[in-house]
């Protein structure tokens, strides 16, 4: 009798399971299944990400990491520019690795590395604007003054080509991220070398006269009494 209902069970589970072949992914129970270990990993991130306040789609294949941003500080940004950048969603695929969904903080803090490297090349972009106003540039200072002064038509043309309507796939932020800083790390040396050499300003020189011994009060005349010295009034 176990036998016959071992038999019997396992007959329904091959009834309600897909036959192997190219249908198989097609079948109800697969699908159900397939949209199940989806939610499941879907609230594994959603734990994981909790701090982070994006919101967590699973697809049931790949391993893909696709960072969802909208355009625009909003409140509360550390930036101050219109045109940073904020995560908004995440869409992994459901074999996608906790490293790399949890990589360099997560979606806000890879963005915020995008951010902070435009912001830092903005700045170089203040300071050879300065050097130029000043005489001629060389070739490198000429190089790093066209291409910082053209900075936000370059990284809204990089954007709508490598992260456009709103999606980046995170390997292709990582390379952003890279060409921006390598920009950075090549001029820096270029413009501090250009800039005039500030002098440490001198150490300010104190013009209060130092008190010296308090001079001794005066005598007071014969018969004369200090008005410190006389009590309240008597009624």
């Amino acid at each position: 009798m176990v036998r016959n209902s071992a038999t019997a069970k396992n007959t329904q589970l091959s009834r309600a399971l897909p036959r192997r072949g190219t249908r198989e992914k097609n079948h109800p129970a697969a699908v159900a299944h397939e949209r199940r270990l989806s939610e499941v990993r879907a609230l594994q991130l959603g734990r994981l990400l909790r701090h982070q306040r994006v919101r967590v789609v699973v697809n049931p294949d790949g391993d893909h990491v696709d960072l969802l941003y909208e355009q625009g500080g909003g409140r509360g940004d550390r930036y101050g520019d219109s045109d940073t950048l904020r995560p908004i969603m995440i869409r992994v695929g459901r074999n996608a690795r906790d490293e790399d969904v949890l990589a360099e903080g997560g979606p806000r803090g890879i963005f915020g590395r995008y951010n902070d490297a435009i912001a830092k090349l903005r700045q170089l972009r203040i300071r050879v604007i300065a050097i130029a106003g000043r005489g001629p540039l060389t070739e490198s200072l000429l190089e790093a003054h066209r291409t910082l002064s053209r900075l936000d038509e370059l990284v809204r043309r990089r954007r709508a080509k490598y992260m456009p309507n709103g999606v980046a796939r995170l390997a292709v932020l990582r390379h952003e991220i890279s060409f921006l800083e390598a920009r950075h790390e090549r001029w820096l040396p270029i413009i501090l070398a250009a800039e005039p050499v500030v002098a440490p300003r001198a150490a300010r020189v104190s013009r209060r006269i130092p008190e010296g011994p308090r001079p001794a009060a005066p005598e007071h005349a014969a018969g004369q009494v200090d008005a410190s010295e006389l009590g309240s009034p008597k009624g």
